[in-house]
């Protein structure tokens, strides 16, 4: 990758990243001191810049185009289908072995300091239509950003008709085992972000007693991360998590105003206070009566970026 990027003209050089993704940070300072620890800077990846005031003779005899500023890419293990501005090594640190000094890579962000759409991020949106006999018609829409675009390319574009056909029905036996599909299964590997939909019927998806609908949504009752059992005799590790958005749109029949009971709008923050600027998991509720002149519950919860961390087991209950 390095001879190939040279030949192009990019200036590039050999750099070793830490897997900070999943190491808690004083770990990751501890593989730092003295000698750099080979178990955690154990492959190569490859930082390529393009000198953008390179312009060919002509274009400049003519005054063709325009100078632009130096334009860094970070080359690790994505795949052929990953757009060349993402990168699995956004925010980890590195050594150089050329120099024998360590760096850090930039966070995935644009100038003004925030996320920017090279930002690892997964969106899914849940639409489910209650019928009055508890059935459900479900609409999923999908949509992938930053690296993991190029694993979804791949998978999809390469995947076999036979293959295809058994991965949809496993994405609707996920949902429920008495899903079956009303729409062929979309996927589209050359836009940006990479998008995925389905659709499907569901009988029994809600539980109708008398003049009352209760449903329940799949997923939202998980814990926020596995922590091992009731009780706690050690500290507790929570892994990194990539930004995502998981929301949840409940439409009900025409008659059902009156809600009795829906989950309570909640955030949950890291105990330790690290980061001290954001917050780990943020859960939303809202109730409306559509235009429709039906009711619309809608639940959503935000992961932001999670980095590791390591929990005393006081912080269990």
């Amino acid at each position: 990758m390095l001879a190939m990027l040279e030949a192009a003209g990019f200036d590039c050089e050999y750099l070793l990243p830490a897997d900070d993704a999943n190491h808690h940070p004083v770990v990751t300072e501890l593989n730092r001191e003295g000698a750099p620890n080979p178990d955690a800077f154990s492959f190569p990846f490859v930082r390529a810049v393009w000198r953008g005031s390179r312009r060919g003779f002509f274009a400049r005899l003519f005054g063709i185009g325009e100078d632009k500023g130096d334009e860094t890419f970070w080359v690790a293990r994505e795949n052929e289908y990953t757009p060349p501005e993402a990168s699995s090594c956004f925010g980890d640190s590195f050594f150089n072995p050329a120099t024998g000094e360590f760096g850090k890579v930039p966070e995935a962000k644009g100038p003004d300091g925030k996320s920017n759409k090279w930002d690892q991020k997964n969106t899914v949106l849940y639409r489910y239509d209650i019928r009055i006999n508890g059935a459900a018609d479900i609409d999923v829409l999908e949509k992938k950003q930053g690296v993991a675009v190029g694993e979804f390319r791949k998978k999809y574009a390469e995947m076999l008709g036979e293959d295809r056909r058994r991965h949809y029905r496993a994405l609707l036996g996920a949902i429920s085992e008495n899903a079956t599909a009303t729409k062929d299964l979309f996927t589209d590997e050359k836009s940006y972000p990479s998008v995925r939909s389905f659709s499907a019927y569901i009988p029994g998806f809600a539980v109708v007693d008398k003049d009352e609908i209760t449903v329940k949504l799949p997923g939202f009752g998980s814990e926020p991360f596995d922590v091992g059992g009731p009780d706690r005799k050690s500290p507790v590790e929570v892994s990194a998590m990539d930004n995502s958005t998981v929301t949840c749109e409940v439409v009900f029949p025409e008659g059902y105003s009156d809600i009795e009971r829906v989950p309570e709008s909640f955030t949950f923050a890291n105990p330790m206070g690290y980061p001290a600027d954001g917050e780990w998991i943020e859960c939303r509720v809202k109730t409306e009566i559509g235009c429709d002149h039906r009711l619309h519950v809608t639940v959503e919860r935000e992961r932001t970026t999670r980095p590791p961390a390591v929990l005393p087991k006081t912080f269990f209950p």
